[in-house]
């Protein structure tokens, strides 16, 4: 634990941000549960107590705890399925997921490399407009009175499938391209000596 907190005062400037926007995203998120439900002061302290383990160890199981923890906090605490502080609170959840994964991907001391930047800031411009997005629908469908049903299960299904298919061609696939030139690289070293006569 000691060494955790070391780290922690060691932080470089940019590992502080990303740890901090943990703490304020989940105190955002404690006052969107408070104004759209009911929930107990238990439920913020548990909220508060998982956001700061988080900020002291990002590389645990403790972002997803937190994470899960907040999606049960919320239904448990707002009535209706579909509420206007939806979309903040669903932003809340985003950055907190992609504050502690880039916190855990370098270590404490050292700055956030370009190429982490790069990678991820225009994910979390996707997902974030895909969010609204989703968020709209879903309050348009809420303000029409149309039933769920078929067509809910429907419309969930396809917003998976687009999201699976999404992840496909933008992250699956341009991994595996990478690790077969890789592999065709490799193959390429070892057959240019035979060609060559080599041993």
């Amino acid at each position: 634990m000691e060494r955790l907190f070391t780290d922690l005062r060691g932080a470089s400037r940019q590992q502080a941000l990303l740890r901090s926007s943990v703490v304020v995203a989940a105190l955002v998120y404690s006052v969107l549960l408070v104004a759209a439900g009911d929930s107990t002061p238990l439920a913020l302290v548990v909220l508060g107590a998982l956001g700061l383990l988080c900020v002291v160890n990002p590389h645990t199981q403790a972002p997803t705890l937190l994470l899960l923890y907040m999606l049960v906090a919320w239904g448990a605490g707002v009535p209706s399925p579909w509420h206007p502080l939806t979309l903040p609170a669903a932003l809340c959840l985003l950055v907190i997921h992609v504050a502690c994964a880039l916190a855990a991907g370098v270590p404490s001391a050292a700055s956030l490399p370009g190429t982490l930047r790069l990678l991820y800031g225009p994910r979390l411009i996707a997902v974030a407009v895909a969010t609204t997005l989703v968020w709209a629908v879903a309050g348009a469908v809420a303000a029409s009175g149309t039933p769920g049903g078929i067509v809910a299960a429907l419309t969930g299904l396809g917003v998976v499938t687009v999201g699976l298919v999404t992840h496909y061609v933008t992250v699956t696939r341009p991994a595996r391209s990478g690790q077969r030139r890789r592999r065709e690289r490799v193959v390429d070293q070892r057959e240019r000596p035979k060609e060559l006569g080599l041993p």
